[in-house]
């Protein structure tokens, strides 16, 4: 029982391994901020498939209640840390959006340098960033 556990852990594990040498729609997709995000969130994904099939193999009686409760201890401890990682991924990309928006002129949308007090584009007087 524990090497079925011990081989879906494994095939989750090279699953991620190999997924970005097969999945083409990977290459040339956003910044590595919005791709590291997309594969938290795969990864999510996955451990709560696995989390089924691993309830599922309970009801089943492939499990005994020690091994299930186990397996699913480390796959929840692995999505809570899972969750805290994309939470602050999500922040830093937030923060930095904002950052990018107060970098343009309100008026014209062209970046903006911090000593400028006038758009180079449109004139438009402007006001020290924040």
């Amino acid at each position: 029982m524990e090497m079925i556990g011990g081989l879906g852990l494994a095939g989750l594990a090279l699953y991620f391994v190999l997924r970005p040498l097969f999945d083409h729609d990977l290459v040339g997709r956003g910044s590595s901020a919005d791709t590291d995000l997309e594969a938290l969130f795969a990864e999510r994904e996955a451990l709560h498939r696995a989390l089924k099939e691993l309830d599922l193999d309970r009801e089943m009686g492939r499990l005994s209640a020690e091994e299930h409760q186990a397996q699913r201890r480390a796959y929840l401890l692995r999505v809570a840390s899972l969750l805290q990682e994309i939470d602050q991924r999500s922040a830093g990309a937030e923060q930095s959006a904002t950052a990018e928006v107060e970098a343009r002129c309100p008026h014209c949308a062209y970046p903006r340098r911090a000593e400028d007090r006038y758009c180079p584009q449109c004139g438009a007087p402007l006001q020290k960033p924040a």
